[in-house]
């Protein structure tokens, strides 16, 4: 009972965070911009995914014997996996919209952090593959 009630608070907050975070960004006209677009389509996702995982989570907790069907378990998989690949295209373009922390100022990473650098590593980790991380290491070791 003590893990149902500390995710459903987490659950709570999770859509009320995203929910302020979608009211300001459409009630703000300052806020119309190119990066809050993407930040407002990331909440979206955000709760998707936490409509999509938790409440089939809390009624395993509430129920422990009745498992999922098979058909309900593919499709919270295909869900996950869509949101996830939703999740990865919208993070690349809002990844040139922001500058580069300090430790990625440095002249030989400036090209793994720009925003055709952020779309490339976007495209390399949006999916399960043996070759994609010797790849990302092969692109940061030849720009």
């Amino acid at each position: 009972m003590l893990l149902f009630g500390l995710f459903s608070l987490f659950y709570v907050c999770t859509l009320l965070g995203n929910g302020v975070i979608l009211g300001l960004i459409l009630l703000d006209p300052r806020l119309h911009t190119p990066m809050y677009f993407f930040l407002s389509h990331l909440a979206f996702v955000d709760v998707a995914y936490a409509c999509n995982t938790v409440p089939q989570m809390l009624v395993n907790l509430l129920n422990p014997a009745k498992p999922i069907s098979y058909a309900g378990c593919m499709t919270q998989t295909f869900l996950f996996m869509t949101f996830a690949h939703t999740e990865c295209l919208l993070l690349g373009p809002l990844c040139g919209h922001l500058p580069p922390p300090p430790i990625f100022r440095h002249h030989e990473l400036e090209s793994v952090h720009s925003p055709g650098g952020c779309c490339l590593d976007m495209w390399l980790s949006s999916g399960p593959a043996p070759h994609k991380p010797h790849l990302e290491v092969a692109l940061l070791w030849t720009s």
